[in-house]
């Protein structure tokens, strides 16, 4: 990391604010630029809302301020709007400064090393050296210590941090007519309480007996949901030693007193999915699509699972890169279920930091994700040597199909579009499998 006396090093970024900001734009005033890792994360919000909140001296110093990430440009945009910030953000995807000033360095978590940004922050003079060095940053006062080595006192913090939605802007005119309204609502709502009260007891006292007289399907008393003629939706008793999805063989090896109707999940879900109703969010549609090719009766009754499909070994190493936690859990669970070792990463960053430190057998990378796309995280693990022969199957929820296009034509090994299904998802690892079951790249060198 450069010292105090150094000069700062030539830069040109992009600023949130639209402009391109460059060292010798700026030669000629006092200016601090601050590093931080990660738009939108807990200390960096914090850090970037206390010079929000101190910006009024900052600007009576006639010292501007810019923060400095890896994120880029747009990822910027999106937090200053959500934070109201107001100074800029440089975008630095390509680590030009970040690298310059030493401020890319090695970190450690849970034991594995990556390459991330320093929070540090640095005072340049008018003549374009460094005068000051913060190179360890606490996020929580860091605006008010600046300000302090400047000789400016600062000020009190906002309370509000995020931006007010336009919807609470309510009409002077509208507040007062509905408070006029409130106490008229309140008398006729008074009036219909006891009507409701008698006819809820009365629902209630009915739904009881029609429970009594229909027991739930499995026969032990247990009541049945309204509406189904009591057929239960509930767990089966589990006796010692019963597994809740057994199969075939394995069931036919238990003693006989546990060898009974085994657990139906299937049954639960169906009942499930025809009294649910999609949100009509195609990320969430994940699981439902999933379920429902999972309730299908077996094409020419030959049951899904067990048709003739070849699987990755057990203990494939995979990894799934998708800031969608619904997306996440459905293909993790139909991975593990196939007895691959699994990681997850909601980020390009903190997915290509895995990547480095343990390469995986085989990625599932979204395209859409914060920060660095998927586009930009395929690049990285193809120009570098020791990922490229990775396998990378790209997800999007996007209905055209230029991203499919893009994506194979930049080194992807194939493209899902979401939702997709379990077999969907196997038919795509089949296609990449060797001799010896192991995913791998077309005419890459075992």
């Amino acid at each position: 990391m450069l010292d105090v006396g150094a000069s700062i090093p030539d830069f040109s970024l992009k600023a949130s604010d639209g402009r391109v900001v460059t060292a010798e734009s700026l030669r000629g005033q006092r200016y601090v630029l601050y590093f931080y890792p990660k738009d939108d994360t807990p200390g960096c919000t914090k850090e970037a809302c206390g010079f929000r909140d101190q910006m009024p001296r900052f600007e009576g110093a006639k010292v501007p301020v810019f923060g400095v990430s890896a994120d880029t440009d747009a990822s910027h945009q999106k937090f200053a709007a959500k934070y109201q910030l107001n100074f800029p953000l440089l975008a630095d995807p390509e680590l030009t400064l970040l690298k310059a000033l030493g401020v890319w360095v090695q970190k450690s978590m849970y034991g594995k090393t990556y390459m991330g940004v320093a929070r540090a922050t640095f005072v340049v003079d008018a003549e374009g050296r460094i005068e000051k060095v913060w190179a360890k940053v606490s996020p929580e006062g860091h605006a008010e210590e600046v300000l302090a080595y400047l000789g400016v006192k600062a000020g009190p913090a906002k309370t509000v941090e995020k931006q007010a939605p336009a919807a609470n802007k309510a009409p002077a005119k509208k507040a007062a007519s509905a408070r006029k309204a409130a106490p008229a609502k309140t008398a006729a709502a008074a009036k219909k309480a006891p009507a409701k009260k008698a006819a809820a007891a009365g629902k209630t006292a009915a739904a009881k007996k029609a429970r009594k007289s229909h027991p739930g399907k499995e026969g032990h008393g247990e009541e049945g949901r309204p509406g189904q003629q009591g057929a239960a939706l509930s767990r089966p008793a589990a006796g010692p030693g019963a597994r809740r999805f057994p199969s075939a063989a394995s069931h036919a090896r238990l003693p006989p007193a546990l060898q009974g109707p085994p657990v139906n999940l299937i049954d639960r879900l169906k009942r499930f999915l025809a009294q649910s109703t999609p949100s009509g969010n195609p990320e969430d549609a994940v699981n439902r699509s999933e379920l429902e090719q999972e309730t299908k009766g077996p094409p020419n009754g030959v049951e899904r699972r067990q048709s003739d499909r070849r699987c990755a070994r057990d203990g494939t190493r995979a990894l799934i890169i998708d800031d969608s936690a619904t997306v996440t859990a459905a293909l993790a669970r139909m991975l593990l279920q196939n007895r691959y070792q699994l990681d997850t990463a909601a980020d390009a960053e903190t997915g290509l930091a895995k990547i480095a430190a343990n390469p995986p057998d085989i990625i599932f990378l979204d395209i859409v994700l914060p920060g660095m796309n998927g586009f930009e995280a395929l690049r990285r693990i193809r120009r570098d040597e020791a990922t490229r022969a990775i396998p990378v199957i790209m997800m999007s929820g996007n209905e055209q199909a230029t991203e499919q296009f893009y994506a194979q034509r930049i080194g992807a090994d194939d493209f899902m579009k979401k939702p997709f299904s379990r077999f969907e998802v196997f038919a795509r690892v089949e296609k990449l499998l060797d001799a010896e079951a192991v995913p791998r790249r077309p005419g890459a060198a075992a």
